[in-house]
């Protein structure tokens, strides 16, 4: 019985340090998609607004990519310099 349950505790620590690892690459996914959705429905909420219908909405859009990728460079510069 404690062989079983050393083995199941190891497979806990695998999987915690595994989800540990990829937990900034999930940030990034999850930053780069809130990115988007949240300027582009500024850009809607402005259109509706404004009743300036595609405006806004594609400008939020663009701006919500230009600030995910940036947002993702500096991950990427960040994680690089703690390899090092």
């Amino acid at each position: 019985m404690k062989y079983e349950k050393s083995d199941s505790s190891s497979q806990l620590k695998d999987a915690a340090s595994s989800y540990q690892k990829a937990a900034p690459y999930i940030n990034i996914a999850y930053t780069l998609i809130a990115s988007i959705l949240f300027v582009g429905a500024l850009g809607w909420w402005l259109d509706d607004h404004f009743t300036t219908r595609p405006i806004y909405t594609v400008l939020g859009i663009i701006c919500g990519l230009f600030l995910g990728f940036y947002n993702l460079f500096k991950v990427v510069q960040k994680m690089g310099k703690e390899k090092q």
